[in-house]
Formats: structure tokens, sequence, C-alpha cells
């Protein structure tokens, strides 16, 4: 898991470790961050189609 996490861009991978790991909530870590909570979920879902494609690339070999 770690390996295809280390694919995301470093602030991708905070925020994505945060909400899934951590079980950090959008909010939170958008106040945190200093950003809309629009952006942690833009960021979130950016994530995980970037790591689905990536797992199934993967799977595919």
């Amino acid at each position: 898991m770690e390996h295809i996490l280390n694919h995301l861009k470093k602030n991708d991978k905070e925020i994505f470790m945060k909400h899934y790991v951590e079980e950090d909530s959008v909010e939170d870590i958008a106040e945190k961050m200093g950003v809309k909570t629009s952006f942690i979920y833009n960021r979130l879902s950016r994530g995980r189609k970037k790591l689905r494609a990536l797992f199934l690339h993967n799977r595919m070999k």
C-alpha cells in the first residue's frame, strides 16, 4: 500500500493519509491546512482515481 501511495504528490498523500488512515474529517483537514473543504474533497477524489488506475494497471501485468 505504501508503494502505491508514494505515487501521489506529497500534499495529496498527506490529505489521503489524514482522512483514510488517521480518520480526520474533511472539515478538520481543511481547517488545519487553511483551505476550503471543496479543495480537500477534490484532492481525495483525484487521489482515489489515480490510485484506482495504478492498482488496475498493476493488476493487469
